[in-house]
């Protein structure tokens, strides 16, 4: 039941994001860290909060979600929210941030090959932006 209750709050919180009514998408996604959901689902919320806050400006906010999804998945042996975060950085032109949290990523051993290709790809896709 929890996790259909996750589905539905995704999608909801989708819909307000898409209608601009990202303080109602927070409102909706905020209680859910909260929730008995598992270390992953709250990494979903959490990347989804930092989204939101990143769409409507609040970059320290966006930040903090994006370290608290980070200490979620970490254990777990889990990047996608650290993936977030380093392409959240190089959006903002953080670019010395971003490529930092990208090599520390290629040093992490429980990467796949497939996760190490896509890394590689957005570290060289970034070196070239800055020349």
């Amino acid at each position: 039941m929890l996790t259909e209750h996750l589905d539905q709050s995704l999608y909801l919180a989708a819909r307000l994001v898409e209608n601009s009514a990202h303080d109602d998408a927070i409102i909706v996604l905020r209680p859910l860290v909260e929730c008995e959901l598992d270390d992953f689902h709250k990494t979903i919320v959490c990347i989804n909060l930092g989204i939101i806050f990143g769409q409507k400006g609040q970059d320290s906010d966006a930040l903090a979600w994006y370290d608290r999804a980070i200490g979620y998945e970490r254990a777990h042996g889990r990047f996608l929210a650290a993936e977030h975060k380093a392409a959240f950085l190089a959006e903002r032109g953080w670019n010395a941030e971003s490529l930092a949290m990208y090599e520390r990523l290629l040093n992490e051993p429980a990467l796949t090959d497939e996760d190490s290709e896509r890394i590689k790809q957005n570290l060289s896709t970034l070196k070239q932006r800055l020349g």
